[in-house]
């Protein structure tokens, strides 16, 4: 069958598109598109005949389906000649999408990339379809060798610390220059790799953190490393940098900022937005613009915009690697959000430059595929592109020293590749935290390969966002439906979905989604939309600041008492606004900013999240692990609009009456009162209990058995 393909600028161009089959092209310009045949010349001279074995006439061209007899060399340049003598390079293109394509060239060597030691430096490249390559570093040139599986090599004899490299690749006809996918570093903007000194590299430091034994132990903290002490409040000597997190002794109106503010929450795990390198922030002033980092450049380089000199590749390799340590040193893990499932712009991916067509998604059709929203969606299924993942993942892991991965628009990747990420990752720390957004986008794969949230079932090991807890708690997300509540925000009449929502969606009978709580990152605000905060005023205009207050503080709470893994985006903890906009992905500081000003406003709320994190990291019957005990200890009861959450915990019921009404609501019962709607309460003995409007009161009880 003769795929439909766009013409070009050229009046021919040929396309091999499979093993012994080429896709001429000839514009009706050159003889009206008619030709009487062809034949194919190798560059040492050889002649291959070609028979016409189909013939498609479209709007401005004629396409020929052209079959030829022998072994395709891939080291070889190819020109197709018609009968008038008119002649074109021959591209490689949807051949690399075939089978066998990945049979003669998948190769799972540890040495991609370059390789530093004082006396030489190896560079080694994946290019099976390139005729020739070599790496330019410094002022010289050095042409490499064609290997086995299509790799090029290459051997500098000499101390290349810190060089600046680029490649040189022959491919279609046209020789591209671009950087290395396996790079450790580079300088500003994308310019160059660098080469790396592994001695010069920060060692990592000793540390002890708190024994993890299920992703409900984790208290997931989203930052920005820009937003966090972009604001001149941050009282730091620097802004915005890797190093600017960790500057400690900065107050504002009395109140910690930057490292002392994060210490200060006790949470467990700091989830940075994208730290790789990304495309519209200049770095060398970086200050002229700004992007949270979903437009990846280099996937494997660290955003140079966050260190001290983009144009010294120590400094962001570095300076990161100080930053995860200082955090482990304070108990805090370290996840990042990585972005494998786009690039920016494919005239600009290194990936796509050096073997085309080959770690992009085409449709059945032959359209690049654009699931993502953003022009293109990575091909996680080819062999080289799930390893060039594994790869930089274990680079992530060994060098970085992190804890965890967030996917952007992981429904983009297939099940098996994500399967095969938290096999490596778990093999370095067992409780390596695997986790995305597993929403369905409409990328060219079938749904049942998608690692999204409604295939959890076989990704047992791999967390999810749960929108139906964000959209139940607070409620819909989007622009068109602001003014929708979710029931803390006054929808009463969804009380069985949002006991659905606390038992984390695992519990049949209850809007079951997940295999176990372990699945289920309970959220109602993360970088992407509305705050929680911008989305009260707009769902709840009737009311005044401090039953709003109230409201955040009661959506804090449901978010820490749920089953499952609660996640917080920073400054939600006091109140943090972007003034109703819901996209602010390149808005500049002045809205993305973290303003230390709330926090001395809205410190009631702050010191109120502090006592929340203490509660759910002292009990553990909110964060159990299996549905088995989900069913087991916990139980509801409902008395009008009042919901009681209770838990058997030891030798004890934790006892937790959910008020989202505005009357005051008492409830006989003995126990200890240990929260309520200010926080953590000295033990105090209780033979009842008021739950104030729109708030939680939690009692600790003498066991009681739960059906």
């Amino acid at each position: 069958m003769i795929r439909r393909i766009f013409y070009m600028e050229a009046s021919m161009k040929a396309y091999l598109d499979d093993f012994n089959k080429l896709n001429v092209v000839i514009s009706h310009r050159f003889y009206n598109g008619k030709t009487n045949g062809f034949y194919l010349k190798r560059s040492d001279g050889l002649v291959m005949e070609c028979q016409i074995k189909s013939i498609l006439e479209q709007n401005g061209y004629t396409q020929y389906e052209v079959v030829f007899e022998g072994e395709y060399d891939f080291s070889k340049r190819y020109t197709v000649y018609e009968s008038h003598c008119h002649q074109a390079t021959v591209e490689v293109r949807y051949l690399v999408h075939t089978k066998r394509f990945e049979e003669l060239f998948y190769y799972d060597g540890k040495d991609l990339g370059s390789h530093y030691t004082k006396e030489a430096t190896s560079f080694a490249l994946w290019a099976p379809t390139a005729i020739y390559a070599a790496v330019h570093i410094n002022d010289e040139i050095y042409t490499m060798e064609k290997t086995e599986k299509g790799v090029f090599r290459a051997t500098v004899y000499k101390d290349l610390d810190g060089a600046k490299y680029r490649y040189y690749v022959d491919v279609n006809g046209h020789i591209v220059e671009t950087t290395d996918p396996y790079a450790i570093s580079g300088f500003a903007n994308g310019k160059a790799s660098a080469v790396i000194n592994p001695e010069k590299l920060v060692k990592k430091q000793s540390y002890t953190l708190e024994p993890m034994n299920s992703y409900t132990d984790a208290i997931i903290y989203e930052l920005s490393v820009r937003d966090f002490t972009s604001d001149i409040t941050a009282c730091t000597s620097s802004h915005s940098l890797f190093k600017s997190m960790l500057e400690e002794g900065t107050t504002f109106k009395g109140l910690p900022t930057a490292f002392d503010y994060l210490k200060s929450l006790n949470v467990t795990h700091v989830q940075l937005l994208p730290v790789t390198d990304f495309a519209t922030v200049d770095e060398e002033n970086p200050r002229r613009a700004y992007n949270w980092g979903y437009d990846p450049l280099q996937w494997g380089v660290l955003e140079g915009s966050y260190s001290s000199n983009p144009n010294d590749p120590y400094s962001r390799v570095n300076e990161f690697i100080e930053l995860v340590n200082t955090l482990h040193v304070h108990g805090m893990r370290v996840n990042l959000d990585v972005v494998f499932n786009h690039h920016y712009d494919l005239s600009m991916s290194n990936l796509n430059l050096i073997v085309p067509y080959y770690f992009f998604r085409y449709s059945d059709q032959k359209y690049l595929s654009n699931g993502s929203f953003c022009g293109n969606d990575t091909e996680s299924r080819r062999l080289m592109m799930r390893k060039f993942m594994l790869d930089t993942i274990e680079k992530f892991i060994t060098l970085y020293d992190i804890d965890g991965l967030r996917f952007d628009l992981m429904g983009i990747h297939d099940i098996v590749t994500m399967n095969e990420i938290y096999k490596l990752a778990s093999s370095y720390k067992c409780d390596f935290m695997v986790y995305g957004e597993g929403w369905n986008m409409p990328t060219a794969m079938s749904d049942d390969e998608k690692a999204t949230l409604y295939n959890n079932y076989q990704m047992p090991h791999i967390a999810f966002f749960n929108d139906f807890f964000r959209d139940v708690v607070k409620g819909k997300t989007s622009v068109e439906e602001s003014y929708a509540k979710g029931y803390i925000t006054g929808n009463l009449n969804l009380m069985f979905e949002y006991k659905s929502a606390l038992l984390g969606n695992s519990i049949d009978g209850y809007h079951k989604i997940y295999l176990s709580p372990t699945q289920s990152i309970n959220y109602v605000e993360c970088h992407d939309n509305a705050t929680s905060w911008d989305k009260i005023d707009d769902c709840c205009k009737e009311d005044v600041n401090q039953i709003r207050i109230l409201k955040h503080k009661l959506l804090l709470a449901t978010t820490m008492i749920a089953q499952g893994v609660p996640f917080i985006h920073s400054g939600q903890e006091f109140a943090r606004t972007k003034l109703g906009m819901h996209n602010t992905y390149n808005t500049m500081d002045d809205i993305n900013k973290l303003d230390y000003n709330r926090l001395n406003r809205y410190q009631m709320i702050y010191d109120y999240f502090r006592d929340l994190v203490t509660l759910r990291r002292r009990h553990k019957c909110f964060r159990l692990s299996n549905t088995e005990d989900i069913f087991k200890y916990v139980e509801f009861e409902s008395y009008d609009d009042l919901l009681v959450y209770s838990i058997m915990e030891e030798d004890h019921t934790i006892v937790c009456f959910i008020n989202p009404t505005s009357s005051e609501i008492t409830y006989a019962k003995q126990g200890t009162l240990i929260f309520n709607e200010h926080g953590l309460v000295n033990d105090k003995a209780v033979d009842h209990v008021d739950i104030k409007p729109y708030s939680i009161s939690i009692l600790k009880c003498k066991h009681e058995a739960v059906s």
